[in-house]
């Protein structure tokens, strides 16, 4: 079945607003909400960043909401019209999506339905106020109905049913992205099925791109809205985008510190596995016996759309299939890149004081 225009148009929209909300800073390391009770009353409730939230917000919002033309659901419809081998697990994200939007957000302390958090949150002091709609549906929401919400839960576990909320939606998206989205949009392209729009960010991934005409766009950051990053820290929230490389990273057992020392070292994921004192094979088809094997994994490559598998002893051997070796080497390249170079951070900010360049 060959695929109409604005299909593929679709399909290509949702992988650049998807790819879009994942580099958001709010679903990496900056978000590690915490509070403290006494006596069991709240005290302290503390977020991440409310720019990195708002930021997200944006992308989010034409994934989450219906009738967008990236709304997960008719993406997923659009999916298993080409793809029926996928109806398994594009329905069990529709699922875990429900189960979303109808349980309470946040028992006992919020017991709105997360649909009705989130829309509530939206369509009342972020999108939208509605205070001028005569005509009230089912479904609306106001700056006064948004006002009732913060009176009965309290405006810190409002917030963090509605953070909490879109977090996890956010990472629903992501699955349907790698697993099913760009797999099939990558098949398309290699017949030959192109959007009709070059898939890119339109404000940007990085503080400094050259763009394809040559112009160099550089946004610059208020140091007023920086955070302290250790280096460790910058390292792992990095690594969390590179989940095939992160999780051999972490089969290494080193220490972080270890860990991230040895990799700055390395030139190759040879070499970092060899100084993690692992010896390395590659072989597609190598079966060691059940009582050697201390691990395995199998896992797709969402670029090459291949599957890739290894396993890793008691007597330290790591055997890899090349799949496996060509995705780590490339995450590998990827990500010391980014690690090395702040123009290829997009969530890069200045330390801390004055920032001048």
């Amino acid at each position: 079945m060959v695929p109409s225009q604005p299909e593929i148009d679709l399909l290509a929209v949702f992988v650049e607003t998807a790819e879009e909300l994942r580099h958001e800073p709010f679903f990496d390391l900056y978000e590690n909400p915490g509070y403290s009770t006494q006596d069991k009353k709240l005290i302290v409730m503390e977020f991440g960043d409310r720019f990195h939230f708002r930021s997200a917000l944006i992308p989010f919002r034409r994934i989450w909401r219906e009738r967008e033309d990236s709304h997960y659901a008719e993406i997923l419809d659009l999916i298993m019209k080409y793809e029926p081998s996928a109806a398994p697990a594009a329905t069990s994200f529709r699922s875990a999506h429900e189960r979303l939007e109808t349980k309470p957000a946040l028992p006992p302390h919020v017991t709105l339905p997360g649909k009705e958090v989130v829309d509530g949150w939206l369509y009342s002091v972020f999108v939208h106020t509605n205070l001028k709609r005569s005509r009230k549906r089912p479904g609306d929401y106001d700056r006064r109905i948004f006002e009732q919400n913060v009176k009965a839960f309290g405006h810190a576990w409002y917030e963090y049913a509605f953070r909490e909320t879109v977090r996890r939606a956010g990472w629903i998206y992501f699955n349907i992205l790698d697993w099913l989205a760009r797999p099939l949009l990558n098949r398309w392209k290699a017949a030959k099925y192109e959007p009709s729009f070059r898939i890119s960010y339109a404000f940007g991934t990085a503080k400094r791109e050259k763009m394809p005409d040559g112009t160099v766009i550089i946004r610059r950051s208020s140091s007023l809205y920086g955070v302290d990053e250790t280096l460790i820290q910058k390292f792992f929230r990095l690594l969390r985008r590179f989940s095939n490389l992160e999780s051999i990273l972490k089969s290494l057992r080193m220490s972080d510190e270890e860990l991230l020392k040895r990799f700055i070292e390395a030139r190759n994921i040879r070499e970092l596995i060899k100084a993690a004192g692992f010896e390395f094979h590659l072989s597609d088809y190598y079966q060691p016996k059940d009582d050697d094997i201390y691990g395995t994994a199998k896992f797709q490559d969402s670029v090459t759309n291949t599957f890739a598998s290894y396993c890793y002893t008691r007597d330290w051997l790591i055997i890899a299939s090349k799949g496996a070796l060509r995705t780590w080497s490339r995450q590998f390249r990827q990500f010391k890149a980014q690690l090395v170079d702040a123009r290829d951070d997009a969530e890069a900010r200045p330390r801390s004081g004055i920032f001048h360049s």
